[in-house]
């Protein structure tokens, strides 16, 4: 219990004290110094964006057995008349309260907690101050000296004052709300506010001194168990001093690492992600258990309708339905539930799913190839490769290769895929396909005496009277020189097959003009229709190619359909 005593209260002259300076200089250092590295060492606790106690702990304990050293070395700068000795078991408590108020008063300095900024400061300030408090009114119990130990209750009030005043204006000095932690802006402020706090804690210290009143009593002055000596209590407090010095050089030095490492951390994650989002493919990144980790905005546009699933912890399995939900076609002519389960299953097994060439349409006419990969540490990655250009281009490769170049119809290969297709189309439709193969009367002629330019002109005008009188589901086609087939699917009647000849041969055989020249031409057309007069492609070439031999042979510009065996040259007129 602590005893209170006014001046005009004394029975007897007290003991009168002296300062060593050295040593207080030495007390407010090492105070200074420990603020300063315990909230360096305790902002660490949050640094990483989630709040780690073993950092708080640390700083606590560096700031306590600072607050406890600097009290003893100020003890020892603190000359009495008398010999004086400390009480182990209370010298050793007294650190409790200094570590137990700094660990609490730096708590609350957390950013996360719902309380304002100025409140959490001001009641730190004041748990700080009232833990420096204790501890030094409890170290100053464990003196053992031939005098009694009072207190002017003035300067006790005071020296509780200082404490908590200057403890509150330490912790608002820091003000680092607009700073990391760990940054060196953030450096002047944690010196301020060490300074401050060194201030408070030495300013209580030398304040509550001024307190104390030691009346002599008399005793003996002999060593009694659990007595530490001035010189046991230098040789610990130098222990602790040192200590409170490496650990504030350790929080110097991790500072800098943590910054480096923070700093290479944050600019290797803005480098991944600037890379991410520069490159021109979708892309999507899983981890072992599914869940997205980045994205980047061209996948978003690529895919606006999945652009809501696109937010954290979203599953790979989310993605992959919302994105096959979209889908007309899959790869391997798998269907929707078929595709999305064995991708599934590849990703549990960390194997690339399917196809490592899928290609998907967009939803603006777009093409893109995807590929999914497992990767080695655990989860999935998947890029979307815009592969529109290169489709384009072999669009149109395509078509120059299934093109005739004079006439842009379709040339031989393009009008032999198309009849196989037509076929078994019609078969499955329970249809006919009529073939006819026109052969031009009369052109050789118009060749020879008038030139190729002429010849040209002439194919060119029969193409495109070809393609005016089909219709579009039939298709005409040049296969060779004055040649040119048509394709008539769908056909019911033998009637609806005449009807189109009839109408192609007064087509072919309208005037041709060419530099006031006339260049007019006619046409022997030759019929076969499948099933009636062959069941394959080549079988009803020859028949549609025999039926107009026959119209040749018999006057020209007309048209035959086919009747009899393809090759025995068995043609009826029409």
């Amino acid at each position: 219990m602590l005893s209170f005593l006014s001046v005009d209260q004394l029975s007897q002259q007290p003991l009168s004290a002296t300062y060593d300076a050295a040593l207080v200089a030495a007390s407010y250092l090492v105070a200074a110094v420990a603020a300063f590295s315990g909230l360096r060492l305790a902002r660490y606790a949050e640094h990483d964006g989630t709040y780690n106690w073993r950092w708080l702990f640390v700083g606590a304990l560096t700031m306590g057995f600072g607050v406890w050293s600097m009290h003893f070395i100020g003890m020892l700068a603190f000359k009495l008349p008398i010999p004086v000795s400390y009480s182990s078991s209370l010298t050793a408590l007294s650190v409790v309260p200094a570590i137990v108020g700094c660990m609490a008063g730096l708590a609350l300095l957390r950013k996360d907690l719902p309380l304002r900024d100025d409140v959490r400061r001001l009641i730190a300030g004041t748990i700080i101050g009232a833990g420096i408090g204790a501890m030094h009114y409890i170290g100053m119990a464990a003196m053992r000296m031939n005098a009694a130990l009072f207190y002017d209750q003035t300067w006790f009030i005071l020296s509780i004052a200082v404490a908590v005043v200057l403890g509150v204006v330490g912790v608002y000095a820091e003000k680092l709300r607009e700073f990391e932690a760990t940054s060196w802006a953030a450096l002047p402020f944690q010196i301020a506010s060490a300074a401050i706090l060194g201030l408070s804690i030495a300013g209580m210290h030398y304040v509550a001194m001024q307190a104390a009143i030691c009346i002599p009593t008399l005793g003996s002055g002999a060593y009694v168990a659990g007595i530490i000596s001035p010189l046991v209590l230098a040789a610990n407090v130098s222990g602790a001093s040192i200590l409170i010095a490496l650990l504030g050089l350790v929080a110097i030095k991790v500072d800098a690492k943590m910054r480096h490492a923070q700093k290479h951390a944050r600019l290797t994650e803005e480098r991944m992600y600037a890379a991410i989002e520069s490159i021109s493919d979708g892309f999507l990144l899983f981890d072992e258990n599914g869940k997205l980790l980045l994205h980047n905005g061209v996948f978003a546009q690529m895919y606006p309708s999945l652009q809501d699933l696109l937010v954290e912890g979203v599953t790979y399995e989310e993605i992959l339905r919302g994105w096959a939900e979209g889908r007309e076609t899959f790869p391997e002519g798998l269907d929707r539930e078929t595709y999305i389960r064995k991708c599934l299953e590849a990703f549990e097994s960390r194997r690339a799913p399917l196809s490592q060439s899928d290609e998907d349409q967009l939803f603006d006419g777009r093409w893109a190839v995807v590929r999914q990969s497992p990767v080695k540490v655990g989860g999935m990655v998947s890029v979307w490769h815009d592969v529109t250009a290169i489709k384009k281009q072999q669009d149109i490769y395509r078509e120059l290769a299934l093109t005739d170049g004079l006439t842009k119809l379709p040339n031989r290969t393009a009008f032999t895929q198309r009849l196989d297709d037509a076929i078994k189309r019609n078969k499955r439709a329970d249809k006919k396909v009529a073939l006819m193969f026109i052969d031009l009367d009369k052109f050789k002629p118009v060749n020879d005496k008038y030139g190729h330019d002429a010849g040209d002109h002439v194919l060119v005008t029969i193409s495109e009277r070809l393609s005016r009188m089909i219709r579009e589901t039939d298709m005409a086609a040049r296969i060779g020189g004055d040649e040119f087939v048509v394709i008539l699917e769908q056909v019911s009647d033998s009637g609806d097959i005449e009807t189109i000849a009839e109408k192609i041969l007064a087509g072919i055989r309208e005037p041709i003009l060419f530099n006031g020249i006339d260049c007019s031409v006619g046409g022997s057309i030759g019929i076969a229709v499948n099933p009636d007069h062959a069941v394959d492609t080549d079988d009803l070439m020859k028949a549609a190619d025999e039926a107009m031999y026959e119209v040749k042979e018999s006057g020209r510009n007309n048209y035959r359909i086919f009747s009899g065996v393809p090759g025995k040259q068995a043609a009826a007129a029409c």
